[in-house]
């Protein structure tokens, strides 16, 4: 791969830093620490904690360093994720699932009146029944509605749910 940057370098331009990890999430935690520092500056009080939260694994569904904190007692009632999203607002999130799915089988070809069971079908029919689950989560009514009562209790304001292009 030729790199117009070193990838490890973190080369800083007029207007832009260049590496692994400079958008994916440098960029958004350095946004949730200025977010932090105005508030501070601004003597805005909140209704509850404020948790800065920076974890390893956050893209599985596991989330291993949010379960760590969880089970430290850090526990909040709504977040703010930066993750890199082409500018647009994502208030809700379909979350994921990790699962380990095993399919026996039996091997034969079925000629001398063996039972032969393939395990390749048993997983199409985990395939399909995954894409009916996410057909219903899809169905779920506007999320923003239950997001939007939650984020009132904790912000100053009212909070409106709006179509943001």
């Amino acid at each position: 791969m030729n790199w117009n940057h070193e990838p490890f370098g973190g080369e800083i331009t007029v207007d832009k830093i260049y590496g692994r990890g400079s958008i994916d999430m440098k960029g958004g935690l350095a946004c949730m620490m200025i977010a932090i520092k105005c508030l501070k500056d601004n003597n805005i009080d909140l209704k509850g904690n404020l948790i800065f939260e920076s974890v390893v694994d956050e893209e599985s569904s596991i989330s291993n360093g949010t379960l760590s904190c969880i089970t430290r007692g850090y526990i909040a009632d709504g977040v703010i994720i930066t993750e890199p999203n082409n500018l647009t607002i994502s208030p809700a999130s379909l979350g994921g699932m990790v699962f380990k799915i095993t399919s026996t089988g039996s091997s034969g070809m079925g000629y001398g009146e063996e039972e032969v069971v393939e395990p390749v079908y048993s997983i199409g029919k985990i395939i399909l029944w995954l894409n009916d689950y996410l057909e219903i989560i899809k169905k779920i009514l506007n999320p923003m509605s239950y997001l939007l009562k939650k984020a009132e209790k904790y912000r100053l304001g009212s909070a409106k749910s709006e179509q943001v292009n």
